[in-house]
């Protein structure tokens, strides 16, 4: 989801492109038609202030509004509440062959899954209205333990998605080792290359850094577990033209490495097959791209750590964020670790039907049978409004133009 203040910069961005033709005074957008696409159930932007955000829109105060962030928060904003026509689309097509599973999205989207107690099913949204149990239960018959082999066999290439990267970490490796096993290889870890004031970390202190989470080192893991012909992912833009971006999935081919006397891997490049890339590398098959170390900065106990790694990540388990936008056939889901309502939907709103989803472990009704954030509820009242106003003008003006002489 866009931000407050990135909304803010690409106003800026535009204005900044425009100034000849606008004779150096700024303008919204720069005088540019924007069309803006997106869903506001599904996941706020991270460590930034959405649009919506009470802080820059009812409850600003000093804290929220006194710094150069603030205010470009705050004129973002603005930005966004210039937008008057408004379109709610409301088919969901990836799921379309499945109203039921769709009718359940929508209620725990707004905040509003049902129970089961009503005493009879006009609380439920939509057509789809022959779920005999709360949406809790309809979600709990999904649990992965309590399918048939044959039905959890279908599962078996499924992505993992969970809600934080802990779990996510946890998981893939396990799965990594779990793949060597089958495969009959071995699982080696590649370590990162840190520096603290340009001097390369040693001894105990580089083993503490290479054990801390992926949360403070951005995804730029310590050790890093790689197995010929496993699954991984691209966490860095490494060829816009060639598609080979943030959130690229691919198959490992090979690793280049070097040794060091204490028998540590550090990669030096990683041979990754990305269907579709179009690129040929000498010595390589067709779409087989080189991926080579990149270079990080993060904070750790106040030290600002420069991390040198490959830009990849196993990709058997990804978080609810890198999820977001993607169609999956088949998807296992770790409701037990969702933050917010809405993490859930988006887990739950990447399968095309609800025979598509399993469910990793037991998680509480309350993870579903939550009252959606205040700031929230604000937005999707004022542009239900929207939409609104947006159909009468169009009836209006159609109605105008069928009843115009010619």
């Amino acid at each position: 989801m866009v931000s407050a203040r990135f909304l803010s910069q690409v106003s800026a961005r535009i204005n900044q492109a425009k100034a000849a033709e606008l004779g150096g005074t700024p303008a919204v957008f720069g005088k540019v038609n924007v069309i803006f696409l997106g869903d506001f159930g599904q996941l706020p932007p991270v460590r930034a202030t959405a649009l919506f955000a009470h802080s820059a829109v009812s409850k600003i105060t000093e804290n929220t509004s006194g710094t150069p962030i603030g205010i470009s928060n705050l004129f973002g904003a603005a930005l966004w509440r210039m937008v008057n026509v408004v379109v709610i689309l409301r088919k969901n097509w990836r799921a379309a062959s499945d109203p039921r599973f769709t009718n359940l999205l929508a209620r725990i989207r707004i905040g509003r899954a049902w129970e089961g107690s009503a005493p009879h099913l006009d609380d439920q949204i939509g057509d789809g209205r022959n779920y005999k149990d709360s949406d809790f239960k309809v979600l709990q018959s999904r649990l992965i333990q309590t399918m048939s082999p044959q039905v959890r066999a279908e599962f078996k290439d499924a992505p993992i998605v969970v809600s934080t990267k802990v779990s996510r970490d946890l998981i893939n490796r396990k799965l990594v080792k779990e793949y060597a096993n089958q495969s009959n290889k071995v699982m080696h870890d590649y370590c990162a290359n840190d520096r603290f004031n340009k001097t390369r970390v040693s001894g105990e202190t580089r083993t503490r850094l290479w054990q801390i989470r992926s949360s403070i080192s951005k995804d730029a893991i310590g050790l890093l577990p790689l197995v010929p012909g496993m699954k991984v992912m691209v966490t860095e833009n490494v060829a816009i033209k060639a598609k080979v971006v943030n959130g690229q999935e691919g198959v490992l081919v090979e690793v280049k490495y070097d040794v060091d006397d204490s028998g540590n891997r550090f990669a030096k490049c990683a041979y990754v097959h990305i269907p579709g890339s179009g690129i040929q590398v000498h010595g390589q098959a067709p779409d087989v791209v080189p991926i080579l170390p990149v270079t990080t900065s993060f904070l750790y106990n106040s030290f600002s750590i420069s991390r040198t790694q490959l830009p990849l990540l196993p990709a058997y388990a990804y978080t609810d964020y890198k999820s977001q936008g993607r169609s999956l056939k088949k998807v296992i889901i770790d409701l037990s670790t969702c933050k917010s309502l809405q993490s859930v939907y988006v887990m739950l709103s990447r399968a095309t039907s609800l025979d598509a989803i399993a469910v990793l472990r037991q998680f509480e009704p309350k993870k579903i049978f939550k009252r959606m954030a205040q700031e929230f509820r604000d937005e999707f009242s004022r542009l239900d409004g929207l939409d609104a106003a947006t159909t009468q003008r169009w009836t209006e003006s159609r109605t105008n133009e069928a009843s115009a002489p010619y």
